[in-house]
C-alpha cells in the first residue's frame, strides 16, 4: 500500500480477502486495522475476520507492506552573482540563499556538491561560473535535486607590486633576469599581465656586473592599462669553483725520491668566472710513501669561493734490483740427490729501496735433473720489483745400475708341428741410485720382460740395463725350446668378393686358420689343387675341404664354408645426346642412346630412364637420369644432358601474286593481300614481312611497278622459312606490252633453292629472288633484249662436310667416279677447271674454320637446265653457260629452269631443311695420360671400325689450356696439324680427317690427343672437354665404310679413363707447316741431355746442324730458315749417344 502526499493510507477487507467461502452463502468481512501512516512503513500483520449468517466465524492473517514512493520537494536559488573585492583577486566569499525542502514523511538530509554546508552553500568562489547541485533525501530513500549557478566577476584595475631580489651568476658566469622574477604580486587588469624591466622584457648580466642595481618594473595588461614600481637587484657570485682531481702514479727515481706540483693532480678544475690559484697538501715523496697517498687539491676563484677535491698519488718503486750471477755444477749422491744454495750462484745484488728477499727457482736436484738445468735466482724488493738472473746448473750421475737374471729356461712347444712357443721369462731385476733403469734385451721390445715366442733350440737372451746417465751393466738367460711333431689341420670360413672382372681366386692356404705340427714345411690343397677359381655363376655359399700335408706325407683335413659375393656397384656411364623433334613435335629417347658404356663385373640386368619422351616443352637442355642394376641388387646412376632441338623449318604459305591497276597519273595504290599462313611442329613465334610491320598481313600502299614481298616465319627454335608474293602495280588503260620469264631453280639432287638473286641486265636492269619452292618470275617489257644470270654467294659451308672430301678423293683416285657433271663442277673448289688435291685442301680449310670463303669462286653456281654437256664425265673441259641471253621479247618464256650447284657439296646436303639425323653411333673413349708431368687427353676407338673419315666439334672449358693437338701417335695416316682448328674466342675445337681407302681401326687405337699446359687435375681435364653433337656449322659425324657404301654415324663417348703412359723420346711435326721463315720443332725427351737437330734438302744434303740442350719433358725449338729457298726439307733429331733418331718432312714456301 502506497502512502499519499499527506503521509496517510488505508486498506479494505475485500483487498485482503483471497476467496474466503462458506457452505451457506453470504459472509461479512472485517479487518482489525485499515488505516496506516509514515510510522507504519514496512510489513504489517492484519487479521481478516469472516462471519456467516448463522454467526459462525473464522479468521486469517495477511501481510500488508506499507511503502512511501513520493520524492521530496526541493527549492533553491537559480543563480547568484558577485564581483571580487580587490583588483587582481581571483576569488571572493559569496552568500547563497539556503535551499528549502519538504516531504510527506519528513526530509532526513540536504547536501551540496561544493562544501559541507548542506542546505547552505555560502563559501569562497573563484572567478567564473560554478554550478552548485543540492540533493534532498527522505527517510525512505526518495531523492530530489536542484542547481544554483554562482558567477564571480573580476576587478580589471592594474596594480604593480615589486620585490628586491638577490641573484647569483650561473655556472657559465651569466645571469638573465625577467620581470616575473621582480614581480612581487602585481594584480588586476584584463587578461594576462606583461612585465618590462627598464623597458626590456629581460636584463642580462655577467661577472663584471656584480653588485646592486636599481631597476623599474612596468606592468601592462592586455588592454594597455599599466602601473610601475621600483626594485633593487643584487648580483653575486656564490658558485664555488669545480675542483676536479685526477689520480696519478709516480715512480721513485734510482735515489728513492719523487715530487709533484698542484697542476699534476688537477684534472681541469674550472669556475664560472675565473680561478685565482691552486694548492696541494703534499708535494714531496720518498720510499716511506710507497703506495697510495691522499693529497687534497684546493681551488680558489677571484671572489673568494673555493672548493677541494682529493687525489690519490700512488708512489711506486718500479726500479728492479741489480743482480750478477754465475753457473754451478752439482754431483748426485749415492741417494740420487744434490742441493744448491744462493751463495753458490750469487755474485752481487743492490736496490734503491733495499732488497727484501732472494729465491731460487730450484734448490734441490735428483735423478730426473741429470744434465743441464736452467735455474733462476730472483731478488725482490719491498715493492715487489724483481730481477732474475739465469744460471746453468749441471747435475752428474756416474754410478752404474746392478743387474740380476735367470741363467737357463727350458720349455716344449704347445701343439704338434709348432716351431715356436711362447716362453715366460722371469723378469730381470735392476737397481740404480737413480731408480729409473731402462732394460733392453736382444729378443724384442719387452725390456726387462723377454717373454716372447721362441723358435726351437737354444736362444741366448742378453739383458742390458742403462740408467739415465748412460751407465750400463748386463746379464744373460739361455731359453731352450723343445719340438712336438703331431700334424693338425685348422680351417676358417671366408667371404670372397668378386673383383671388377667378376672373378676371384682362392689360394688353398687362405683357408688355413693356423694348421700346425708335422715334420718340415706344411702344404695345402683344395679339391686336389693349390687354388680354385670362381666367377659370377658361383655367387652364394660353398663347402670346401682343405687337406694339409707335411714333408713326411702326413695329412690332416678340415672343412670351410666359403661365401662368394658381389658387392661392387655397376659403373653407370652416361653420354650427352641431342634429340631432334619430329614433324609432330615429339622425340623418344632410348636407353641405348643415353648409355655411354655402363658396365658391371658380372652383368647389368636392368636399365631405367627417368624420362624417355620429349616434346616442344623440353626444348633445350634436360637432365635425364639412367639407373642401372646388376643381379646382386647393386645399383648406380648417372645423368645425361639431353639437348632437345627443333630443326624442322616451319611451313609457310604466301598470298598469291597479285596485279592491280591504278588510275593514269597516279604513282601508288592500295593492295589488299590475304594473310600469310604458317604452321610448325612446335610453335610459330612470329610471321614478318619485308614491306611493313604488320607481320602476316602485307596489305598496304604499293608504288607503281613490281614489289617482291618476302614473308618470313620463325618458330620458337629460330628456324626460319620464307616465301614471297609478287605485287605488280600498273597504270590502267595501258595495253599490256610485258612478258614473263620464269621457272624453277633446284639442285641435281632435287632440292629447291630459295633466295637466288635473278639478275636482269641489258635493255633493263633489275633483280628478283626465287621463292621457297625455288620458283622465280621476271616481268620484262616487250621488245627488251636482256640477259638473266642467277647469283647466290652466302653460307659457304652450307652442305659442305668431311663426307664431301671423302667422295671427292675417291673420285680423284678412280675408286668411285662421280655420276653427274654437276658433282664434278661442285668439286672444283677454286674454279681453276680441274678437280685436284688442292681443291681438297681448300675445302678442308673451309670446313675446320680457318677460312670462311673460297677465293676465285662463288658459293653457288647455276647452269641452265636444258644445257647438255658434250662429255658429262669431263664438264670442266668445255664451256658451260652460267647466264642466259634472250632476244627482243615478244612472248612469255616459261619453264626456264636452272640447275643449282653448291660448291664443295657432292653429297647433296645443301639447301635441305635442318641437319642430317642419324640414330646410329660410333663409340670412342677419352683417356687421361701423364708423361713425366706433361698431361694429355687421348681419344681412342672403343670398337673396331673401317673408318673413312670424321668431323668432330669439341667444346673446351676455361679450366684447361691446350698447348696443341698432337697427331703423332694417331693410327690414322696423314693426320696432321692441317686437320684441326682451335678458336680461342669461342673455345671450340674442330677436328676432321678423311681417306678414300677405309682405315682399319681396332678397339683401343689412338685417334688424336690434346697436349695441355701446366699441372692439371685429371678429373678437371676430363670434364673440361665435351663432344658437341650439333656443331655451330655442322654436325659431328663419323663415316664408316660398309658393304652397302658409306655409313654416317654420330660419335659417342662411352668411357673416360685415367692411366700413366710409359714415355719415350718423340719428334713431332713442325708448326706451322708449311711456313715461310720461322717454324717451331716440338719434341719430347724422357731425360735431360744434349740432342742434335739436322736439316737436309730433298737430295739428302745436310744444310744445317744444331746442338740443343734438351729438358726432360716437352721441348720446342724455333728454327729460322728465312735464308733458304722454298721447297721440301727434312729434319732429323737424334740423341747424343745415337740410340734414338727420328725424321720428319717440312715445307717452306716463298713469302
Amino acid at each position: 500500500m502506497e502512502l499519499g502526499t499527506d503521509g496517510l493510507g488505508s486498506v479494505s477487507a475485500s483487498e485482503v480477502d483471497n476467496g474466503s467461502s462458506d457452505n451457506c452463502g453470504a459472509l461479512s468481512l472485517s479487518l482489525d486495522q485499515t488505516d496506516f501512516d509514515c510510522d507504519d512503513i514496512g510489513v504489517q500483520q492484519v487479521i481478516l475476520s469472516v462471519e456467516d449468517g448463522s454467526g459462525n466465524m473464522a479468521s486469517c492473517i495477511s501481510s500488508v507492506e506499507v511503502v512511501d514512493l513520493l520524492e521530496p520537494d526541493l527549492d533553491c536559488a537559480i543563480s547568484v552573482s558577485q564581483q571580487v573585492e580587490n583588483p587582481g583577486d581571483s576569488s571572493v566569499f559569496v552568500a547563497i540563499p539556503i535551499a528549502l525542502a519538504s516531504d510527506n514523511c519528513g526530509v532526513i538530509d540536504i547536501v551540496n556538491n561544493y562544501n559541507a554546508g548542506g542546505a547552505d552553500a555560502s563559501d569562497i568562489y573563484s572567478l567564473g561560473s560554478t554550478l552548485v547541485v543540492y540533493l534532498a533525501e527522505d527517510g525512505n530513500g526518495n531523492t530530489e535535486s536542484c542547481t544554483t549557478e554562482v558567477i564571480v566577476f573580476a576587478d580589471s584595475s592594474v596594480v604593480a607590486v615589486c620585490q628586491n631580489i638577490s641573484v647569483g651568476l650561473d655556472s657559465m658566469g651569466t645571469l638573465v633576469v625577467t620581470g616575473a622574477e621582480i614581480d612581487g604580486g602585481s594584480f588586476g587588469g584584463e587578461g594576462e599581465l606583461t612585465f618590462f624591466i627598464n623597458g626590456n622584457t629581460v636584463l642580462e648580466f655577467d661577472c663584471d656586473d656584480q653588485g646592486t642595481i636599481g631597476v623599474t618594473l612596468l606592468v601592462v595588461d592586455e588592454l594597455g592599462e599599466e602601473d610601475d614600481c621600483t626594485a633593487e637587484i643584487t648580483i653575486v657570485d656564490n658558485i664555488s669553483p669545480v675542483a676536479l682531481c685526477t689520480n696519478i702514479e709516480l715512480g721513485l727515481n734510482e735515489d728513492g725520491l719523487a715530487s709533484i706540483i698542484p697542476e699534476d693532480i688537477d684534472a681541469g678544475s674550472f669556475d664560472n668566472c675565473a680561478i685565482e690559484g691552486l694548492e696541494a697538501s703534499q708535494v714531496s715523496f720518498d720510499c716511506d710513501h710507497i703506495g697510495g697517498n691522499h693529497v687534497e687539491l684546493t681551488v680558489f676563484d677571484e671572489n673568494g669561493n673555493s672548493s677541494s677535491c682529493s687525489a690519490t698519488v700512488t708512489i711506486v718503486d718500479d726500479v728492479p734490483p741489480v743482480l750478477d750471477c754465475q753457473d754451478h755444477e752439482l754431483s748426485l749422491s749415492i741417494d740420487g740427490e744434490a742441493s744448491l744454495t744462493i751463495a753458490d750462484v750469487l755474485v752481487m745484488a743492490s736496490d734503491n729501496c733495499g732488497i727484501e728477499s732472494f729465491e731460487l727457482s730450484q734448490s734441490t736436484f735428483e735423478c730426473t735433473d741429470i744434465g743441464e738445468n736452467l735455474v733462476f735466482l730472483t731478488a725482490s724488493d719491498d715493492s715487489g720489483n724483481t730481477s732474475t738472473c739465469e744460471v746453468e746448473v749441471v747435475v752428474f750421475d756416474d754410478i752404474p745400475p746392478a743387474m740380476n737374471c735367470t741363467p737357463m729356461i727350458s720349455q716344449q712347444v704347445e701343439t704338434p708341428g709348432d716351431s715356436t712357443v711362447f716362453v715366460s721369462v722371469m723378469l730381470v731385476s735392476a737397481t740404480d741410485n737413480c731408480i729409473e733403469v731402462t732394460v733392453e734385451n736382444n729378443i724384442g721390445p719387452g725390456g726387462e720382460d723377454a717373454s716372447s715366442i721362441f723358435f726351437l733350440g737354444e736362444t741366448e737372451v742378453v739383458f742390458i740395463g742403462t740408467d739415465g746417465s748412460g751407465n750400463q751393466s748386463s746379464c744373460t738367460t739361455i731359453v731352450n725350446v723343445i719340438e712336438d711333431l703331431t700334424l693338425v689341420a685348422v680351417c676358417s670360413d671366408l667371404t670372397i668378393q668378386l673383383d671388377e672382372d667378376g672373378s676371384a681366386v682362392l689360394e688353398a692356404d687362405q683357408l688355413d686358420a693356423g694348421s700346425f705340427g708335422g715334420i718340415g714345411e706344411l702344404s695345402f690343397q683344395i679339391n686336389g689343387g693349390s687354388e680354385i677359381a670362381f666367377d659370377c655363376s658361383d655367387i652364394g655359399l660353398l663347402s670346401l675341404t682343405m687337406v694339409v700335408s707335411d714333408e713326411e706325407s702326413n695329412q690332416d683335413s678340415c672343412s670351410s664354408i666359403v661365401e662368394i659375393v658381389d658387392d661392387l656397384n655397376p659403373i653407370a656411364l652416361c653420354q650427352d645426346i641431342t634429340l631432334y623433334l619430329n614433324s609432330s613435335g615429339n622425340a623418344d629417347l632410348t636407353v641405348e642412346e643415353v648409355d655411354g658404356g655402363s658396365s658391371d663385373n658380372c652383368e647389368i640386368v636392368s636399365y631405367v630412364l627417368d624420362q624417355s619422351n620429349f616434346n616442344c616443352d623440353h626444348l633445350g637442355e634436360n637432365a635425364v637420369s639412367l639407373l642401372v642394376a646388376d643381379g646382386s641388387g647393386n645399383t648406380s646412376s648417372c645423368v645425361s644432358e639431353v639437348t632437345v632441338l627443333d630443326t624442322i623449318f616451319p611451313d609457310i604459305s604466301c598470298p598469291e601474286d597479285v596485279t592491280i591497276e591504278i588510275a593514269e597519273g597516279e604513282t601508288e595504290g592500295f593492295v589488299s593481300l590475304e594473310e600469310a599462313m604458317a604452321s610448325d611442329n612446335c610453335e610459330i613465334l612470329n610471321i614478318e614481312n619485308n614491306y611493313n610491320s604488320n607481320g602476316e598481313d602485307a596489305s598496304d600502299i604499293y608504288e607503281l611497278g613490281q614489289t617482291v614481298v618476302v614473308f618470313t616465319a620463325t618458330d620458337q627454335s629460330g628456324n626460319i622459312t620464307e616465301c614471297q608474293t609478287v605485287v605488280l602495280v600498273i597504270p590502267e588503260n595501258i595495253p599490256s606490252d610485258e612478258y614473263q620469264i620464269g621457272g624453277n631453280i633446284s639442285t641435281d639432287f632435287g632440292v629447291n633453292i630459295n633466295l637466288v638473286e635473278m639478275k636482269v641486265s641489258g635493255d633493263e636492269s633489275f633483280s628478283e629472288f626465287s621463292d621457297t619452292d625455288g620458283n622465280y618470275s621476271l616481268t620484262v617489257q616487250s621488245g627488251s633484249e636482256v640477259t638473266v644470270a642467277p647469283e647466290k654467294n652466302t653460307n659457304w659451308l652450307d652442305g659442305v662436310t668431311t663426307l664431301d672430301l671423302i667422295l671427292i678423293q675417291r673420285h680423284l683416285l678412280g675408286l668411285e667416279l662421280f655420276d653427274s657433271p654437276y658433282k664434278i663442277i661442285a668439286a672444283d673448289a677454286n674454279d681453276d677447271g680441274l678437280v685436284s688435291t688442292f681443291d681438297l685442301v681448300l675445302l678442308q680449310i673451309l670446313i675446320i674454320g680457318n677460312s670462311d670463303s673460297l677465293a676465285g669462286n662463288t658459293s653457288w653456281r647455276f647452269i641452265p637446265a636444258e644445257f647438255e654437256f658434250a662429255d658429262p664425265g669431263n664438264p670442266l673441259a668445255e664451256f658451260f653457260p652460267e647466264f642466259k641471253e634472250y632476244p627482243p621479247l615478244s612472248q612469255d618464256w616459261e619453264e626456264e629452269d636452272w640447275v643449282a650447284i653448291k660448291v664443295g657439296d657432292v653429297s647433296g646436303d645443301a639447301g635441305l631443311s635442318g641437319m642430317r639425323i642419324s640414330r646410329a653411333t660410333a663409340d670412342f673413349e677419352l683417356n687421361h695420360q701423364s708423361d713425366a708431368g706433361t698431361h694429355h687427353l687421348v681419344l681412342t676407338a672403343a670398337e673396331d671400325m673401317n673408318l673413312s673419315g670424321f668431323q668432330m666439334e669439341w667444346s673446351v672449358s676455361e679450366d684447361i689450356y691446350i698447348e696443341r693437338v698432337d697427331m703423332q701417335y694417331s693410327i690414322l695416316p696423314r693426320l696432321n696439324v692441317d686437320f684441326y682448328n682451335f678458336d680461342t674466342q669461342t673455345n671450340l675445337l674442330k677436328v676432321n680427317w678423311w681417306s678414300a681407302d677405309a682405315q682399319t681401326v681396332s678397339k683401343g687405337d689412338e685417334i688424336f690427343r690434346l697436349e695441355l699446359i701446366g699441372e692439371v687435375d685429371p678429373m678437371v681435364a676430363i670434364s673440361a672437354l665435351s663432344l658437341v653433337s650439333a656443331g655451330s656449322l655442322w654436325q659431328s659425324e663419323i663415316y664408316l665404310n660398309s658393304s652397302s657404301g658409306l655409313e654416317i654415324r654420330h660419335p659417342r663417348l662411352i668411357a673416360v679413363k685415367f692411366s700413366e703412359r710409359k714415355t719415350q723420346n718423340k719428334l713431332f711435326q713442325n708448326e706451322p707447316n708449311p711456313f715461310d721463315q720461322l717454324t717451331a720443332i716440338p719434341f719430347f725427351t724422357v731425360e735431360e741431355g744434349p740432342v742434335k737437330l739436322e736439316i737436309f734438302d730433298r737430295s739428302g744434303l745436310e744444310i744445317k746442324s744444331i746442338d740443343i740442350s734438351a729438358l726432360a719433358g716437352m721441348n720446342r725449338f724455333y728454327l729460322d730458315l728465312s735464308s733458304l729457298p722454298g721447297g721440301v726439307y727434312f729434319y732429323r733429331l737424334s740423341s747424343k749417344n745415337g740410340d734414338w733418331r727420328e725424321s720428319l718432312r717440312m715445307i717452306k714456301v716463298e713469302k
